[in-house]
């Protein structure tokens, strides 16, 4: 196995939030733990986007195709979703510049490009905008539009925060024939996501469209969760960067905030029951450290959160500086 995994520290979930000491009922300064280190949108409070649950109620249950309780255009998505499954069981922002430059540098070395596009659609800057390496690649032309390329999307993030359907594609260009049969058999040996999530999927690549039953409700739903994620992310940059020794630059994009690890996370758990997880987890440039923390809290705590980390912080270097 590669000593590039072995090595690897991962603490998203798990390691930092188990310490011993929490879990040894000592009482603590603090009544509960905030945990600033997970992406699950709908774990910390978000309203799921009701048109993919109601897709997705029709596609479990049939009968509720029947229902006038549903959309009309709800209820034609998860009929024509049903009719696909046969007999099977129906679970920061680069810039265009920046794009340019990385299909350049890829092509230079010839480098197959990885495209993690899954935050698509939390874009906050409104000077920024999103540009797939699709697009910008055809767009170049010749040589660079005939670079390989997968692009990655998912349900887990955005605006529609389903994590917990496992749903997501990959989009593969420009691969010689040969190596993408292998890729199928790769994925084709670790099956697939469940069809609860494909039909998420279908739901977020061909959302309702004006005029459709469901299209107001959701504009609004997916403008409110975006606005929202924006004022969450001006509000965490503007705490951070208030408090001295620490540096936070903007959250352009996505649902994290990256202060410039192990010790300063656990002291920050222990004394004031914020989880965040540590910079070594994703690795971080020799001399530097830093944390990350998600702006997914709902307004109340992430106001909490954000009290009680100035406190921590100051207390912590006062004491260690």
């Amino acid at each position: 196995m590669s000593t590039i995994f072995t090595r690897k520290i991962f603490d998203v979930t798990n390691c930092i939030i188990t310490s011993s000491l929490l879990q040894s009922g000592i009482k603590k300064s603090f009544n509960n733990v905030i945990k600033a280190n997970i992406g699950d949108a709908h774990a910390m409070g978000q309203k799921p986007i009701s048109f993919i649950r109601q897709v997705l109620a029709c596609v479990s249950d049939p009968s509720l195709i029947n229902s006038v309780k549903y959309p009309s255009d709800v209820r034609q998505r998860a009929e024509l979703l049903l009719s696909g499954c046969g007999g099977h069981s129906v679970g920061q922002v680069l810039s265009r510049d920046n794009v340019e430059e990385i299909i350049k540098f890829a092509y230079k070395n010839k480098l197959f490009l990885l495209a993690d596009e899954v935050y698509q659609d939390n874009v906050y800057e409104t000077d920024l905008k999103f540009h797939s390496f699709k697009s910008v690649m055809k767009s170049m032309g010749e040589p660079y539009s005939q670079i390989e390329l997968c692009s990655f999307h998912s349900c887990s993030k955005g605006y529609m925060g389903e994590c917990g359907l496992r749903g997501g594609y990959v989009e593969v260009l420009n691969v010689d024939p040969k190596v993408f049969s292998h890729l199928q058999k790769m994925t084709s040996a670790k099956l697939c996501s469940t069809v609860l999530g494909q039909c998420a999927m279908d739901c977020v690549v061909k959302p309702p469209q004006p005029g459709e039953p469901s299209y107001d409700q959701w504009l609004e739903e997916k403008t409110a969760i975006l606005d929202l994620l924006k004022d969450r992310a001006r509000a965490v940059y503007k705490a951070y960067n208030s408090i001295d020794g620490i540096k936070c630059n903007p959250v352009q994009g996505s649902m994290y905030a990256f202060p410039p690890d192990f010790f300063y996370a656990m002291e920050l758990l222990e004394n004031s029951g914020i989880c965040v997880v540590p910079g070594s987890g994703f690795g971080q440039k020799p001399g530097t450290y830093h944390f990350r923390t998600t702006i997914l809290p709902r307004g109340d705590v992430l106001h909490d959160m954000l009290e009680r980390f100035n406190k921590f912080h100051n207390k912590f270097m006062k004491e260690y500086s």
